[in-house]
Parts: C-alpha cells; structure tokens; sequence
C-alpha cells in the first residue's frame, strides 16, 4: 500500500515554499485561518489534476458559496479581498512510498499558474515521477516545471504557524 509521506507546496495559498511531512497515522494542527483546509484543498486539487469542476473546495473558506477557486489559493487570498501575491508559479507534489519497501516511491504533482490580471487558473503541467518507465506520459510544460521541481524546496514553516505532527517513533 502507497501512503502519503511529503507534501510540497509552492505558492499555494499563505505557503511561499512548504514541506510537510506525514507518518502513518498523521494530524494537521493549527489555529484557525491558518492553512488547514487549504492543505486538504491542494491534495483534491492535485489529485483532480487542477480540473475546478470536478473539485469540491472548502465552502467554509472564502466567505463565499461555493468556496474558494484555485486561482484564488494560488495568489493567496484571505480575508476576503486581500492577497500574498499578484501573480504565481505554484508546485503541489504529493510523495507516496510504498509501506513494503518493494515498489519505488511516487510522486505526483501539478504545476499551475495564475495572475491577478486572469479570472482563471492555467494548469501548466501533470507529473508523476517514480512509477515504471512508461507508464506515463508527460506534457511539454509538464517537463518545464519538472526543472524547478518542489522536490528541492527546503522544509520552511507557513507564516501562518501550520504545522503536520506524525506521531513519536514515525
């Protein structure tokens, strides 16, 4: 079985370069309004490849039905109208390993971009690194982001106080 080991996110939400890191039994601790529904809002946009209509973010977040949109998250937006930054480049990699040991580790990620400019999100790429050799496909773009891959993003702390507590001995 494949379990969730890292988490890498690039200007996502209030994250300018994060790593999180999970153990088998894992819990998201923080204040409120710091960035734990938006993590779980990165890992459905990753796993759903950017696609906002198949996505159910977080109706809580934004103030607003519906929720947020991802072009929202990329440039940071809180409170309402405020936001970190006017335009992104944004990583989410999601890092599997297998609990066995016998299968390699997999990491699967996006690259999307938005600006404030643009009344939508653009998915630059789709990654998934590590499964057998041909057993995917990557895009043009997708190799272009592979070059700044989050992969080498040191651990940092949100500026928001998030943090991911694996349990003692993971």
């Amino acid at each position: 079985m494949y379990l969730l080991e890292k988490f890498h996110l690039v200007q996502f939400y209030l994250f300018s370069a994060t790593t999180l890191h999970f153990g088998s039994s894992s819990a998201i601790v923080a204040p409120n309004g710091s960035g734990k529904s938006a993590v779980l809002d990165a890992m459905q946009i990753v796993l759903h490849g950017g696609d906002q209509r198949a996505i159910d973010l977080n109706a809580q977040s934004g103030g607003q039905k519906g929720g947020r949109s991802i072009r929202e998250y990329l440039l940071g937006y809180y409170r309402d109208d405020e936001n970190v930054r006017n335009h992104a480049t944004c990583y989410l990699t999601m890092i599997f390993r297998d609990s066995t040991g016998k299968h390699p580790v997999v990491s699967v990620g996006l690259c999307l971009g938005a600006t404030i400019s643009e009344p939508k999100h653009r998915v630059h790429g789709m990654y998934i690194l590590g499964a057998r050799q041909g057993s995917c496909r990557l895009s043009h773009a997708a190799i272009g982001c592979l070059s700044l891959s989050p992969c080498c993003v040191a651990t940092t702390e949100s500026r928001s106080g998030l943090r991911v507590t694996a349990p003692i001995g993971a």
